[in-house]
């Protein structure tokens, strides 16, 4: 097993090059799952959608993201970190949502509303149309906090030339 660990290190950085996708969409599996789309609005610029769930309700949640090389060689010109601010809403159905830190217990229907950051690595294969990315995650809600301030979750995308 670690051979071909070995193996798929040594040939990933073949198939390589840069970051040329427009548009992109899959799932997001993390401490939240969902679906996302990602489109490329400009040069090392991009406008990403989330749509997850968690706890038995849902986020919307949309960002602007900042791409940025990180290694400018041939062999890994389509491996980048990115960072972005952006925006979320939510809605939990009428069920018990239990707020620790406060003690405070919600029996209606709540709507969260706050603000998100991201931070993460992208990685596009180019013998098919995927993307993959690992990021983090960390929001502030304003209205309805919960008890979490950051998501971690794993990305896989099809993209679009």
């Amino acid at each position: 097993m670690k051979k071909l660990y070995l193996l798929l290190f040594c040939l990933l950085p073949l198939s390589m090059q840069a970051q040329d996708y427009r548009t992109a969409f899959g799932v997001r599996l993390g401490f939240s799952k969902g679906l996302t789309i990602k489109h490329v609005v400009q040069d090392h610029q991009a406008i990403e959608g989330i749509l997850s769930t968690r706890w038995k309700g849902y986020h919307l949640i949309g960002l602007y993201e900042w791409h940025k090389d990180m290694i400018n060689d041939l062999r890994s010109g389509n491996l980048c970190w990115f960072y972005g601010i952006g925006a979320h809403v939510g809605y939990y159905p009428t069920v018990q949502y239990y707020y620790n830190p406060n003690g405070v217990y919600y029996t209606t229907s709540v709507t969260p509303v706050g603000i998100d950051g991201i931070i993460g690595l992208e990685y596009m294969f180019t013998r098919f149309p995927l993307v993959v990315s690992l990021d983090a995650k960390p929001y502030f809600e304003f209205i309805y906090p919960g008890p979490d301030f950051i998501d971690v979750a794993l990305s896989a995308r099809f993209y679009i030339e």
